[in-house]
């Protein structure tokens, strides 16, 4: 059964309108973000709810990772960035926004929950199972299967994101780490990248990509930055991550020698 309730990219909607209101000017920036959360809602859904990111230096990648999208530190934001998050606080549905986790996290646990769709135009979404609506380019949500979401989650543990930063291995594009899952069962994944990671020659590297930090702690940092959350991974009560560990025993066996936190 397809959710009534729609989890909308706050982080989107306020960028896009605040560099639409630099140009256009703020006056009418409340109605475009009306306009705008009213066209990203899909038929039949009656509740809606706006995710919207922490800020960037409290999110909890960075406890393990400092440079999670360190590089966008000192760009100029839109100017009419104020305008369009308090326009959005003032549109008259829920809004969400939780201390250490981004606005991908919270529509992450709510879609894997079964409990709404999650829109926005960002890709890596399809890394969560459940219900998914890019408005630019589908014209109804679709169904992202768990072995789906699985394989685009370890795609990127392999070759990172360098929209946010996130190294992965040296030289592994999206070609190289596609062939390499399918070619191996699925089983094999944990082992197979890992051992990737800690067999990787670093002097190939420019010594500005050379991680600080073991072998073993990047190839988990690097798997844990790519993570978005899904439902059970986040504890409301103690306001605790719960971080991904491989499920492979071989994998958990060599994390439990290494002294590096599962």
């Amino acid at each position: 059964m397809t959710p009534t309730t729609a989890i909308i990219d706050g982080d989107i909607i306020a960028y896009r309108s605040a560099f639409w209101a630099d140009s256009e000017g703020v006056e009418d920036l409340q109605n475009r973000i009306n306009k705008d959360i009213e066209s990203w809602t899909p038929q039949g859904c009656t509740d809606i709810i706006i995710a919207m990111s922490c800020p960037r230096e409290k999110n909890y990648r960075r406890d393990f990772w400092p440079l999670y999208k360190q590089h966008r530190e000192g760009r100029d934001s839109p100017e009419s960035m104020p305008y369009a998050i308090e326009s959005i606080y003032n549109v008259g549905v829920s809004v969400r926004c939780v201390n250490q986790l981004e606005a991908d996290d919270l529509i992450g646990m709510l879609v894997s929950s079964g409990q709404a769709i999650g829109i926005t135009v960002d890709k890596d979404l399809r890394q969560v199972p459940g219900w998914h609506w890019n408005p630019d380019k589908e014209l109804e949500p679709t169904v992202i299967t768990p072995e789906d979401a699985d394989s685009f989650f370890y795609r990127q543990w392999m070759t990172g994101d360098s929209t946010d930063n996130i190294w992965g291995l040296w030289k592994v594009g999206p070609a190289k780490a596609k062939k390499l899952l399918e070619n191996n069962p699925k089983e094999d994944w944990d082992s197979l990248i890992l051992d990737m990671y800690l067999n990787e020659d670093w002097d190939r590297r420019p010594p500005e990509k050379v991680p600080e930090l073991s072998k073993m702690e990047f190839a988990l940092a690097q798997a844990r930055c790519v993570r978005i959350l899904r439902d059970g991974d986040y504890n409301k009560e103690t306001c605790e991550v719960n971080l991904w560990s491989p499920n492979n025993q071989t994998v958990r066996n060599i994390l439990e020698g290494s002294g590096v936190d599962e």
